[in-house]
């Protein structure tokens, strides 16, 4: 399949993809806060040191949903290059990735940066696939179907290789907060004792792990809605007192009706929009009126004096200063 003029390797078939590419490189790119950084291959190479465990995979960085994980992670010394392996589960995201164009990839960091906004370190937090990258060569190179089997959680024809099967336990110990001496001597031993061609799968994500993520997130999500409502009914509770307290000031300035003028417009920020306007106009109006009255006034003095004096209106106005600068 043909996407953005490169060639991703999929067949149309399992329950999960395999996903390869490269996730960084050495280079000056600007992220969706609009500042750019600068990669060396000491700092990708320190991002690398510091991955611990799987990294979540989700499908924009706008989403929090998690589509599966990167399990293994490889840093090319020559070319700096981080790339990474993972697997999706999530059938919408593989629609997406291999169908849609999300077929690009971009890291979540918490990066450390110097003030010329040169990246010396970080901790990479999520991966996202996404359209439109940072990082230009940031792409997803293969993705390919794992067809699980009903008793072992993968097919025979696609197992492993050693080293990626002990990657896969280490990272999970490293999770489980495992201390990393610990870890290493847990892992000189299974290095002995796991012999190649060995009995066992690469472990799928449990179904009922799975699920209790997926409903802890639901969870949130109807606290932050629940909560989001409370503003929403709170905001507009504010903005109908501002209504109210609009109209009543028309109605001082002789707006008889100034509801009715808004009558039928659901939006209070609009019914307030046009209100004070109209309340604008008034203003405009009631000033208009009385620089009108001043000019009369004005004029009946000027022709008065005019009268008593015997002069005219204009040398009135010159000799006792009305309507002057």
């Amino acid at each position: 399949m043909q996407i953005l003029g490169r060639q991703i390797q999929f067949e149309p078939a399992g329950e999960v993809i395999q996903v390869t590419g490269t996730l960084l490189c050495p280079g000056t790119f600007t992220g969706l806060d609009g500042e750019p950084v600068t990669f060396d291959k000491d700092a990708i190479s320190d991002i690398k040191e510091h991955i611990e465990g799987n990294v979540p995979l989700k499908v924009t960085h706008f989403s929090d949903k998690i589509v599966g994980y990167a399990t293994h992670f490889s840093y090319d010394e020559e070319s700096g290059e981080l790339k990474f392996k993972g697997y999706v589960f999530d059938p919408e995201a593989i629609r997406k990735i291999t169908q849609d164009g999300y077929d690009h990839i971009s890291g979540e960091f918490d990066l450390d940066v110097t003030d010329g906004n040169v990246v010396v370190g970080g901790v990479l937090k999520a991966i996202a696939f996404v359209t439109n990258p940072a990082v230009p060569s940031a792409n997803v190179e293969e993705a390919k179907p794992v067809a699980l089997s009903r008793g072992d959680g993968m097919s025979g024809q696609d197992r492993p290789s050693k080293d990626e099967f002990l990657g896969f336990i280490e990272g999970r110990l490293v999770e489980a907060g495992v201390p990393k001496d610990v870890v290493q001597k847990v892992m000189d031993v299974l290095k002995e004792v796991i012999k190649v061609p060995y009995p066992y799968p690469y472990p799928a994500p449990k179904a009922e792990e799975l699920e209790a993520k997926l409903a802890e997130k639901d969870k949130e999500i109807e606290r932050l809605t629940a909560e989001l409502e409370q503003y929403r009914a709170k905001f507009t509770e504010l903005k109908e007192q501002e209504f109210k307290a609009l109209a009543e000031e028309l109605k001082n300035m002789g707006i008889k009706e100034p509801e009715a003028i808004v009558e039928g417009i659901e939006d209070v920020e609009q019914r307030i929009a046009i209100l004070q306007r109209v309340k604008e106009n008034v203003a405009l109006s009631s000033t208009a009126k009385s620089e009108e009255v001043e000019a009369k006034e004005e004029k009946s003095e000027a022709a008065q004096l005019a009268e008593d004096f015997g002069l005219s209106e204009e040398e009135v106005k010159e000799i006792f200063g009305l309507g002057g600068e």
